[in-house]
């Protein structure tokens, strides 16, 4: 039986499916799935990944043959397997990702298991498709939550991701509901959920003895943990705009590990009036995964996908995770070179709660692309358009440059655009700042540059904070973790008055290439405007972000902080 309470979704494993196992070491590492002959005419396999710990390359989906690569990593010391269509590298654009929640007493493992077959369906559907352990049988648990964000800044830092859907199977359906409810991460469109636990709650205090041992060892038995954790706990609003398709067994006495009234027909009561769609399909198998799920699953998906364009924003044309234990630091995004020490730099690797990053002692360090080689990174002579996006920690009160292209030259007008705190002459002081130049040089009757805009709240030394420039070839916006407040009027030195932030400036990005320069510029080729402190996770785009976007980043990273 089908049915479409306002709108529609799909379903998954509770059973592992059997698995012929290859005899080498190899195969049974990888869940014993077969390379198939490889073509002539094939993309090349993935390029080694970050935390990569093994991999099976030239594998044939079983469907469609479509050519893909099995690569085990480690995402911050939680397991993760990822099935990688051939074609897909770092730095594709427009890339769908499938994220698929085991079940109870499983791990990663199962994307070589019960969700292999769903596996190669997602790949033949042109996804990504991670299954990460996620803890073990967290549920929804704030430590399985992390590792869910932690998973999409691994995979977001490499690709860019457009839109997520998410399969959750038996305990598994608790994050498969979860992470789409409260927004977990960015792009997040739809989820299929098969026999799948919902309210965890009542889960804990009326099922069965097994399934209240298992919340409770999750959760410590500590019931607040348990309701402020729990699925069901999100309001009818939090569903608007999302897709689910249930599949649960029939009659309701029929799967005693997950209820129907408690879990699948109580997500949909609550989703339906509001969310795009909110569909189901029955079955007669209790508890056990019913033979259609995985087709319906990929009918679903590939529906989905046609109903959602995929957006057409800005391109992501660098980001530097800082994972190397040394300069020179490498994109993860193909096409930008690494970061090289500057002139004297001696800037440092550390340990930072995103990852890498580079700490910056204030008098002589900063990092560099040569203008020979800037390739995207040049956003005058390509869109004309960009964002930069950085965590920063700041450790005392000079003005300083977080990253651009800005040089100040004798011979020549090298400034472009960069990404600053504190410039007090024309607004910034101890303020997150974003400046422009269409001419490189000063505003016409003006001594120095004026254009720039500036967040009016005062950053904070000594804290991680999110800053981020924006230009859009007209305004110039700044954003101090993930907001960007008006700055409405702002008089100068010259006794003009106008607004900081956003600011006017449809003159455009100067094109003459220069220095790609982190933690401070250059006048005359000697740093100024020294950074002193931290700075992680820096991305370039070669478009404006959008405010959502900006606050969309924010709030899935600063869950690292703790």
């Amino acid at each position: 039986m089908t049915g479409t309470p306002r709108r529609a979704l799909a379903a998954d494993i509770t059973r592992r499916d059997a698995l012929v196992l290859g005899t080498s070491a190899a195969a049974l590492a990888f869940g014993g799935l077969v390379a198939g002959p490889a073509s002539s005419a094939q993309a090349a396999p993935s390029p080694r990944l970050p935390g990569e710990l093994g991999r099976q390359t030239d594998l044939v989906t079983r469907y469609r043959g479509t050519v893909f690569d099995h690569i085990r990593v480690s995402v911050g010391g939680d397991g993760a397997r990822l099935f990688i269509p051939q074609g897909i590298v770092p730095g594709s654009q427009q890339v769908p990702v499938l994220w698929l929640y085991h079940g109870a007493q499983s791990s990663e493992d199962a994307l070589t298991g019960g969700f292999r077959t769903m596996g190669e369906r997602g790949v033949d559907s042109g996804m990504i498709v991670i299954c990460q352990n996620l803890g073990g049988t967290l549920y929804t648990h704030p430590t399985a939550k992390q590792h869910q964000v932690n998973g999409w800044n691994y995979l977001s830092g490499l690709y860019g991701i457009d839109r997520n859907f998410f399969r959750g199977t038996s305990h598994g359906g608790a994050m498969g509901a979860e992470v789409l409810a409260a927004g977990l991460i960015p792009h997040a469109y739809g989820s299929y959920i098969v026999n799948g636990v919902y309210d965890i709650e009542r889960m804990y205090l009326e099922g069965t003895a097994q399934a209240r041992y298992s919340v409770g060892a999750a959760f410590g038995n500590s019931l607040s943990l348990i309701r402020a954790n729990n699925p069901a706990r999100h309001q009818g609003a939090d569903w608007a705009g999302r897709r689910v398709r249930v599949v649960y067994s029939t009659p309701d006495s029929s799967d005693a590990t997950t209820p129907p009234p408690i879990h699948a027909k109580a997500l949909l009561a609550t989703a339906g009036p509001y969310a795009v769609e909110a569909s189901f399909r029955t079955h007669l198998n209790g508890h056990d995964t019913p033979s259609f799920a995985d087709t319906d699953n990929q009918t679903t998906l590939e529906r989905w996908m046609g109903e959602i364009a995929a957006p057409t924003g800005p391109r992501l044309v660098a980001s530097w995770s800082f994972s190397e234990a040394a300069a020179p630091f490498a994109s993860s995004v193909a096409g930008v070179a690494p970061l090289a020490q500057g002139t004297g730099s001696a800037a440092k690797k550390v340990a930072t709660p995103f990852g890498g990053g580079v700490q910056f002692d204030g008098a002589k360090d900063y990092l560099r692309v040569a203008r020979a080689q800037i390739g995207p990174l040049n956003i005058g002579a390509t869109t004309g358009a960009v964002t930069i996006a950085a965590w920063v920690y700041s450790a005392d009160t000079n003005n300083a440059m977080i990253a651009g292209c800005w040089q100040e030259v004798a011979a020549g007008n090298e400034r472009s655009y960069g990404l600053f705190n504190d410039l007090p002459t024309y607004g910034g002081d101890d303020r997150v700042c974003m400046h422009v130049s269409a001419t490189g040089g000063a505003t016409p009757g003006y001594p120095s540059s004026r254009d720039v805009a500036a967040d009016p709240r005062t950053i904070t030394r000594g804290a991680w904070q999110f800053h981020v420039g924006t230009y859009d070839g007209s305004s110039i916006v700044a954003y101090l973790d993930g907001a960007a407040q008006p700055y409405p009027s702002f008089t100068d030195n010259q006794g003009a008055t106008y607004a900081k932030n956003p600011y006017s400036y449809p003159d455009g990005v100067n094109a003459v290439p220069t220095d790609f320069l982190v933690g401070a510029g250059l006048r005359g080729g000697a740093p100024l405007n020294l950074h002193k402190g931290v700075i992680a996770k820096l991305r370039v785009w070669d478009g404006a972000l959008a405010a959502a976007d900006v606050k969309a980043l924010y709030d899935a990273e600063k869950v690292m902080l703790g």
